[in-house]
């Protein structure tokens, strides 16, 4: 597969005076990723997918997951929204989008993009 990605270059954190409480849910993110059929892939071949974070300070958490079917297309375009509760201070956030066959224990095929988090 194909992946292509590289839409956000930098996100602005600033200091808040009271921190969020546990109804509040965050800043909103929209993710989106495609990935492109293999040649080799059946039309009707299953994906899982997950899109995760991962924070300067070493933290990842999965924002969302599912499964997907390309059918007769050789493009899918997954998206996925959203909340950002935690940055983890300054430095290189990434935003990961990775698929592997349905029910399998295949190695993820993964996409990253990298953030600026200042």
């Amino acid at each position: 597969m194909l992946k292509l990605v590289d839409l956000v270059e930098m996100v602005l954190i600033s200091k808040v005076a009271t921190p969020l409480t546990p109804t509040q849910t965050g800043l909103p993110i929209h993710i989106v990723a495609s990935w492109l059929r293999s040649f080799g892939d059946s039309s009707e071949q299953g994906f899982d997918y997950q899109f995760a974070l991962a924070f300067p300070n070493g933290s990842e958490f999965v924002v969302g997951s599912g499964r997907f079917v390309f059918g007769e297309r050789m493009l899918y375009r997954i998206t996925c929204i959203g909340n950002l509760r935690f940055i983890g201070g300054p430095g290189v956030a990434r935003v990961c989008c990775r698929v592997r066959p349905a029910e399998s224990e295949e190695k993820w095929i993964e996409q990253w993009y990298p953030i600026v988090v200042q």
